[in-house]
């Protein structure tokens, strides 16, 4: 199973940990970038993740055609299961599973390199798969519907959860609104310091939790400086296990 990890996981790095967890070690051989210790494990290289920006998607995508094969080849793996829709396209014989968790980019598109990547590139990983992993109904209509990828190949995989991360603490409730996500523009997070303002309530704190985005991020800072309401704006781009508790 290939792992697209950071030092910071979020969305499919946390998903990409959780299937590592569940996944049999003696039959899942593990391409581990960030030294997990995680059993069955092969180090690959670590300047492959979101850590390294732009130009860590462009070497992951580059090492997934020209290097992965050979390890896959070694290995004697029979499968590549890959926690998002990357997969070689260029070496015949490769047979992958791949998870797909939305068509987002492409219901909300912009006119950046990632559209090319999701109009292309991922289009024919998906047609290749012989296997996706959707997680939830609603994807794998989408899936099946703008890309015509053939029903017989979609499988449905709800997410699931941790309990033990997810359970009441009986802690006082404290005065803020927490906002989970990254600073994207389909997340509609003007509209939501609009509202906040609307609320004129100075005890209030609205607290955003998730990945910064080097475009929409300081727009969003300066609106909320134009409302009035950066003094009670908590920016917070990434928390552990212990802290979402």
């Amino acid at each position: 199973m290939e792992a697209p990890l950071g030092s910071r996981p979020t969305g499919i790095g946390v998903v990409t940990l959780a299937l590592a967890k569940a996944l049999r070690p003696d039959r899942v051989m593990f391409l581990d970038p960030v030294a997990t210790g995680h059993p069955n494990s092969l180090v690959i290289p670590n300047t492959l993740s979101p850590d390294s920006g732009r130009q860590g998607h462009l070497r992951r995508l580059r090492w997934t055609q020209y290097q992965l094969p050979g390890f896959l080849q070694r290995t004697g793996a029979s499968f590549l299961l890959s926690p998002l829709p990357e997969a070689p396209l260029l070496q015949k014989g490769v047979r992958s599973i791949v998870l797909a968790h939305d068509l987002i980019p492409l219901r909300f598109p912009r006119l950046e390199p990632l559209l090319a990547y999701h109009l292309a590139y991922v289009l024919f990983v998906l047609h290749q798969a012989e296997r996706v992993l959707c997680n939830s109904e609603a994807t794998a209509r989408e899936i099946h519907h703008w890309l015509q990828v053939p029903r017989r190949k979609l499988i449905t995989v709800p997410l699931g959860f941790d309990q033990a991360q997810l359970r009441p603490l009986d802690l006082p409730r404290q005065p803020f609104f927490l906002v989970l996500g990254r600073h994207d523009h389909h997340k509609s997070l003007p509209r939501l310091l609009r509202a906040f303002a609307h609320l004129r309530d100075p005890e209030l704190r609205l607290k955003l939790v998730g990945p910064a985005n080097p475009r929409h991020t300081p727009r969003l800072k300066r609106l909320a400086t134009d409302l009035d309401i950066a003094h009670q704006c908590e920016w917070i781009y990434w928390v552990n296990n212990e802290e979402r508790l």
